[in-house]
This record gives C-alpha cells, sequence and structure tokens, in this order.
C-alpha cells in the first residue's frame, strides 16, 4: 500500500512537473508577444483596462512566470523526496534540504503574490488574472501549506537527530 501511494504521488508530481513546464512555456511566449507587439497586443485580447499598460502587463507575465518556475521546481522536489521514501531513506539531511527547499518555494510563491497584488492595487490596475487575486483564503491556504512543510522539515530533522543518537549508543 505504500509502494502503491508513493508511486501515485510521484507520477501526480510528474504530471504537475510538466503542466508548469507547458504554463510556463506559455508565459514566456506570452512575454515576447508582448515585447514584439507593445501596444498593439491589446487589440488581440479582451483586456480594456484604462490605464493597464504594456509595463503592467510585463510585471504580471514575469511575476507569473516566476510563480510557475518555483512551482516546477517544488515539483521536483517532491519526486525528489518521493523517491527517498520509496527507499526508506527518510531521515536524511538531503530530505530535510529538500523541505526546506519546499519551504522557501512556498515562501516566495507567497510574496511574490502579496508584493504584485500590492504594487497594482497602489497603481490603481484592477484585477489582472487569478494568479494575483490575493483574496484572504489564498493567505489561509498557503499559510496551511507554509506549516505542513515547516512542520515536515522539523519532524525529519527530529528523526535525523534520534536516529543519529540510536546509532551512537549501539
Amino acid at each position: 500500500m505504500k509502494d502503491f501511494i508513493l508511486k501515485l504521488v510521484f507520477i501526480i508530481a510528474k504530471a504537475a512537473q510538466y503542466g508548469f513546464a507547458f504554463i510556463a512555456g506559455s508565459i514566456c511566449i506570452g512575454i515576447v508577444a508582448t515585447m514584439i507587439l507593445g501596444d498593439k497586443i491589446w487589440q488581440y485580447t479582451p483586456v480594456k483596462y484604462g490605464h493597464f499598460t504594456v509595463f503592467h502587463a510585463l510585471l504580471a507575465l514575469f511575476v507569473a512566470l516566476g510563480i510557475f518556475i518555483i512551482m516546477l521546481y517544488m515539483a521536483i522536489c517532491i519526486q525528489k523526496l518521493v523517491r527517498q521514501f520509496q527507499v526508506n531513506s527518510i531521515f536524511i539531511s538531503e530530505n530535510i534540504q529538500t523541505v526546506h527547499h519546499i519551504l522557501f518555494g512556498l515562501l516566495g510563491i507567497t510574496g511574490l503574490q502579496l508584493l504584485t497584488a500590492l504594487f497594482f492595487r497602489i497603481v490603481h490596475v484592477g484585477h489582472i488574472s487569478d494568479t494575483f487575486d490575493f483574496s484572504l483564503g489564498d493567505y489561509w491556504v498557503n499559510l496551511v501549506f507554509i506549516v505542513i512543510a515547516f512542520v515536515a522539515g522539523e519532524v525529519l530533522k527530529r528523526g535525523q537527530q534520534i536516529e543519529t543518537d540510536y546509532n551512537e549508543i549501539i
């Protein structure tokens, strides 16, 4: 049962990795199109924002690209963790570092979303996309994932200490 669950999590993380890579590639195409077309880009989109400029569009695209690159990296980290768990290497320093990478990725995503949402509110630009629709519910979801990653890191650290103490006694 444990092997089945780990394989399933690995497959889901692998699919997420490919999905995030596809989305990041699509965003790169959007960045190139926006840079090439400039202000002409608005005739190809349904966007009708009054003072939404090319700068705002590029900022939103670059931040979204950063978010999806971080998510891609986190999917790779999850795959790495699952591979270690499949060979029963749980309480090792490599896993602790990987969980910390996931934690910092979650903090980075939350920070990017928050700063971008604040910037767009300051310059009075309306709803850009769901990526930057950072409501109170998103804060709670991100906070829950951050706490889970932090607790997982602490559990792995404590498990490694217990395992080291056990090996020293023997």
